[in-house]
């Protein structure tokens, strides 16, 4: 039972090692069209995003983020965050042990115009690039270069969800009356 039990340990070791990610790059973010213009100087700590093309589609980020809805960005199994933008440059690594040995990684950065998801209001989309895990599970590397108006832009205004706002007057009414009464 005991050698039976070390043959696991070592085949599940040997599987954790092959399990790649992928180390990705921009180097120079410049000349966005958007409501704000976007320079190698303006594009510092704005947030990046290394975004998994195969489990998410730009068609769809552009969708989502066109209404808004970021959440896709949190779910570690489509997206990773990177470093923010410093003077136009940031670089991360992605999905630790999603991809094997020998795998084609197909990706894309979301960069959003602020250093706090909540906050941001604009977000630039590249083109997807791609690149190969080694045989023997080391990390693809994927660089895209300069982005320079070959991303997409997606603009939203945050606009509160009319029950959210309708239970906040409502509940502060209630504490009105509340302390009224006690008083």
């Amino acid at each position: 039972m005991k050698k039976l039990m070390m043959a696991a340990v070592v085949a599940m070791l040997g599987i954790a090692a092959n399990a790649a990610a992928c180390s990705w790059e921009v180097d120079t973010v410049y000349s966005f069209v958007g409501p704000t213009a976007v320079s190698s100087s303006t594009a510092t700590d704005y947030l990046t995003y290394f975004v998994n093309a195969d489990a998410y589609s730009v068609s769809k980020a552009t969708t989502a983020i066109s209404g808004g809805d970021l959440t896709f960005l949190s779910d570690t199994t489509k997206a990773w965050a990177g470093d923010t933008l410093d003077d136009g440059y940031a670089s991360g690594t992605a999905g630790v042990g999603v991809w094997g040995a020998s795998e084609t990684v197909n990706g894309y950065l979301v960069i959003l115009n602020s250093d706090d998801i909540d906050n941001a209001t604009y977000a630039y989309i590249s083109s997807v690039e791609s690149g190969t895990t080694s045989a023997l599970g080391g990390n693809a590397q994927i660089s895209f270069g300069d982005l320079d108006g070959s991303a997409s832009g997606a603009n939203w205004t945050a606009v509160p969800e009319p029950t959210s706002g309708l239970l906040l007057v409502v509940g502060g009414a209630l504490l009105a009356l509340r302390r009224r009464r006690l008083a």
